[in-house]
């Protein structure tokens, strides 16, 4: 009886990422959580005042672009799908030990479509396409000025 087990690679897409904006934070396990938390830090204390209380606190100024935001509230947007969900969420919990009450989040859930192409090589060269769903998790975090 011959073995007739086809050798099939699995070749997983990147998801399109919608139009991004510089308060985007993509979590994924390529990077430890503490850069994504110095990144959060970065742009939720992006106003003069927060600079200093900022290099106060580390002893270094990570903010060296200074940016226009005279009339927008200090946000950022963490997503993560996936296996990534369960980072996002400590980052979260990291930012909120750091900033206490002084910040709210609104937490939005959804499925993402993500497509996987099948390779068989056999005989001849075969790909197969199949989608199916992730979860995905969307916080807006907002530093309530005070």
């Amino acid at each position: 009886m011959e073995d007739e087990r086809l050798d099939k690679r699995i070749v997983r897409r990147k998801c399109g990422l919608r139009n991004l904006n510089r308060f985007d934070i993509f979590v994924t396990r390529k990077k430890p959580l503490i850069v994504y938390y110095r990144r959060a830090l970065d742009l939720l204390l992006l106003s003069e005042n927060a600079n200093t209380i900022y290099k106060n606190r580390i002893g270094y100024r990570r903010n060296k672009n200074k940016l226009d935001i005279s009339n927008e509230i200090p946000k950022v947007v963490i997503h993560g799908m996936g296996a990534c969900i369960n980072t996002a969420i400590w980052l979260v919990q990291d930012l909120k030990t750091n900033f206490g009450d002084n910040i709210k989040e609104t937490i939005e859930t959804k499925t993402i479509e993500v497509i996987d192409d099948y390779i068989t090589e056999d005989f001849e060269w075969d790909m197969t396409s199949k989608k199916r769903g992730v979860s995905a998790i969307s916080i807006t975090i907002e530093r309530c000025l005070n």
